[in-house]
């Protein structure tokens, strides 16, 4: 897509890309690229390095004044990605991770989309899930919200679930109004989102897929997934009460637990549960008996 569509839009909005990063100089390069490829007509790209040791510096050197950037230590993704949001000046954010990658039509859709919509501050596309644990990258889904009654706090607290920064675009303004992201959460995205939904933020889905997420070893380690787990708790009892956090643990251990046993064994699971459901049954009728 190029400059001269017929979209109607009058005035194509600067889009800011912030890029937090930390020794990962060969999926950055691969996403810089990818971004500076698209004919966008204002494209505002920072990086925010956590002080790399790999050539990350010298490879930002390169490509001039195209990308913004700074590098220094930091205390994790989410401080990282909250100076990158000060140093942003585009009416539009998106701060994704540096092994993901945006479609390159991404941008001429999202702009589209929120000059149509000016009431929605933070929208939604899909994503292409691929396993990426392998030699070869392998396509396993595709995510994202189809239903705009799911962007809500009560399907989130409900469900565990929420939407993840792969997928969003959002208006500056969602910052000024809420504040920046907490680096208290390793999923922090997924407390931004709970709390942007609880002040009144308007969301809207973009029906189109807009970026690529790649499951790596490293996003998928167990001492990050148990992290997360207890995280995902937290923001489950802040948000949605004790009743919420009682089926989240439910959801993420019993469950859990239940599924291992019965790999263990070579259950049915369906049939185990009937199996416990008959002897609790039997053992009520003996105890009346």
């Amino acid at each position: 897509m190029g400059i001269n569509n017929s979209s109607g839009v009058s005035r194509w909005p600067r889009i800011s890309i912030v890029i937090p990063t930390l020794n990962r100089v060969a999926s950055l390069k691969r996403l810089l690229d990818v971004i500076l490829a698209s004919d966008y007509p204002d494209l505002e790209v920072i990086v925010v390095d956590g002080n790399s040791s790999d050539g990350t510096v010298d490879m930002l050197k390169s490509y001039g004044e195209r990308v913004k950037w700074i590098s220094e230590p930091d205390k994790g993704e989410y401080d990282a990605s909250n100076k990158g949001v000060k140093m942003a000046t585009g009416e539009l954010i998106k701060v994704m991770q540096d092994d993901d990658l945006l479609r390159p039509e991404a941008f001429w859709t999202v702009a589209e989309y929120f000059a149509s919509h000016p009431d929605v501050d933070i929208a939604f596309g899909r994503a292409v899930c691929w396993d990426a644990t392998g030699d070869k990258p392998v396509e396993l889904y595709v995510s994202g919200v189809k239903d705009e009654s799911k962007l809500s706090l009560k399907h989130w607290v409900r469900e565990q679930t929420g939407v993840y920064h792969i997928n969003h675009f959002m208006r500056r303004r969602v910052f000024e109004k809420i504040g920046l992201y907490s680096t208290d959460y390793i999923p922090g995205d997924m407390e931004f989102f709970c709390r942007a939904a609880s002040k009144g933020i308007k969301m809207g889905v973009i029906p189109a897929v807009i970026a690529d997420f790649y499951i790596t070893g490293e996003n998928q380690s167990l001492k990050k997934r148990k992290q997360m787990d207890r995280d995902m708790v937290a923001i489950i009892r802040k948000y949605g009460g004790l009743d919420a956090v009682v089926r989240a643990i439910f959801r993420h251990y019993v469950i859990a637990w239940l599924a291992a046993v019965c790999h263990k064994f070579e259950l049915h699971p369906v049939r185990f549960l009937l199996r416990i459901r008959y002897r609790l049954a039997s053992s009520r009728k003996k105890q009346v008996a």
